[in-house]
């Protein structure tokens, strides 16, 4: 998903109340993803795809957290068990803002 998102939307998106559409989460199991679905609690049109990654190539133990806006793109990326990349161990997290930019 292309990121369109500038800071403004970001912080507006970050601090909007939110729920999950289900009240069960379980763990991806190792090579599966999973996805749930998130929208604002006073804000219902805002919609947010969480997903659960565990497809590793390199790392078989690999756990990647990711949160979407449907509207806005990709906004958060949290590494929590994977190869170590531009130099940072896991777990980091990733923010994007500005088309594609790291924050």
């Amino acid at each position: 998903m292309t990121v369109d998102i500038n800071e403004q939307q970001f912080y507006q998106l970050q601090q909007m109340l939110k729920t999950l559409e289900t009240n069960k989460i379980t763990l991806a199991e190792f090579g599966e993803q999973k996805r749930y679905l998130i929208f604002g609690i006073f804000q219902p049109q805002e919609r947010f795809n969480t997903i659960m990654n565990r497809t590793g190539h390199k790392q078989k133990r690999k756990l990647t957290l990711i949160m979407e806006s449907r509207a806005s793109g990709e906004m958060y990326r949290y590494d929590v068990v994977g190869t170590t990349h531009y130099g940072i161990p896991t777990p980091h997290l990733h923010i994007y803002v500005n088309a594609g930019g790291k924050m």
